[in-house]
C-alpha cells in the first residue's frame, strides 16, 4: 500500500509516510516525569498514561511493496500484536488492528467498533475520530467507543482523511480534496484555506485555536480561522496529545513537550 499513499498523496487523498532518523535508544521505558521519551529508530510512541507507554515498533515492508505501516506493539497487555494504531480512550484501549479492524478492549473483552478504518487516530476525552472506507473514498468518522457509537462526519465531504478532534471531542476538523485540492474543512464552519497538512502517521491536534500538523518539513502551527502559518520546527517528525494529558513532539530519538 506504500506506493499507492505516495501516488495519492500527489492527488491530494491522503498522507505521505515520513519517518525522523534517530539514535539508539536511551531508556525503553522512562517514566513521563522525565524530561523526554526516548525510543529505538524503528519505534514510535503511541499513546502514554502516567509511567505506562504504548510503544510500537515499525515493522520491516519488503522494498517496493504497497504495505501498510505496520506496528509490533508492546505495553497495555498487547505486546507483539500487529497494530496500525492503538490509543488509550478513558479505561479503554482502542486497537486499529493490521486486518484495518477497529477493536475496543476491556479487560479481556474485545469489540469491533468499525469494519474497515484508517490510521491515525485522533482522540479527545471519550471520543476518537478517524478516516473510514475505502482509498480513495475515505470519510470521516467520530466514535465514542464507551458506547459502540459511530457516526459519520459531514458524509458527503470526501474523499477525508487526517481528522483532528476538538479539545472538548465534540467538533472535528479534516482535510479533504472534495474540491480539487486539498483544504482544511471544519463542519459548520466551512473550508478553510492552508499552506501546511498533515502528511505523517501523526495525527493533527487541534490545540485551542490551532492547528498542529505534521509533515515532510516538519511540524507547523496553523490558526483554524484564516489558516494563516504561526510557526513552525524543522526538527520535530511525530505528534501526540497522550492520555495523561501531555502534548508530545518526536525530535531526534525523543519524544519531548511540546511547548
Amino acid at each position: 500500500m506504500r506506493v499507492a499513499l505516495e501516488r495519492a498523496m500527489r492527488c491530494g487523498l491522503f498522507f505521505l509516510l515520513v519517518l525522523g532518523c534517530a539514535e539508539p535508544p536511551a531508556a525503553r521505558t522512562a517514566p513521563l516525569e522525565q524530561a523526554s521519551i526516548a525510543l529505538g529508530a524503528d519505534e514510535v510512541l503511541l499513546d502514554a498514561r502516567g509511567a505506562e507507554l504504548l510503544v510500537g515498533r515499525i515493522e520491516p515492508a519488503p522494498e517496493g511493496s504497497d504495505a501498510d505501516r505496520v506496528l509490533v506493539a508492546r505495553g497495555a497487555g498487547i505486546d507483539g500484536r500487529r497494530v496500525l494504531d492503538a490509543r488509550f480512550v478513558g479505561a479503554l484501549l482502542v486497537v486499529l488492528d493490521a486486518d484495518h479492524r477497529l477493536r475496543v478492549i476491556d479487560g479481556e473483552r474485545e469489540a469491533v467498533l468499525d469494519e474497515r478504518a484508517e490510521a491515525p487516530l485522533s482522540v479527545a476525552g471519550d471520543a476518537i475520530a478517524y478516516a473510514r472506507g475505502e482509498m480513495p473514498d475515505f470519510e470521516v468518522a467520530r466514535a465514542i467507543p464507551s458506547s459502540g457509537e459511530v457516526t459519520a462526519v459531514a458524509p458527503d465531504v470526501r474523499p477525508a482523511w487526517s481528522p483532528a478532534l476538538s479539545p472538548d471531542g465534540r467538533e472535528v476538523v479534516f482535510v479533504t480534496s472534495v474540491t480539487g485540492t486539498p483544504r482544511l474543512y471544519r463542519p459548520g464552519r466551512g473550508f478553510v484555506d492552508a499552506p501546511r497538512f498533515a502528511t505523517t502517521p501523526s495525527a493533527p491536534l487541534w490545540r485551542g485555536e490551532q492547528l498542529v500538523v505534521g509533515d515532510e518539513r516538519g511540524v507547523a502551527w496553523l490558526d483554524l480561522e484564516g489558516g494563516q502559518l504561526v510557526r513552525e520546527d524543522a526538527e520535530l517528525t511525530a505528534l501526540l496529545a497522550t492520555a495523561d494529558g501531555r502534548v508530545l513532539a518526536r525530535r531526534g530519538a525523543a519524544y519531548e513537550a511540546l511547548r
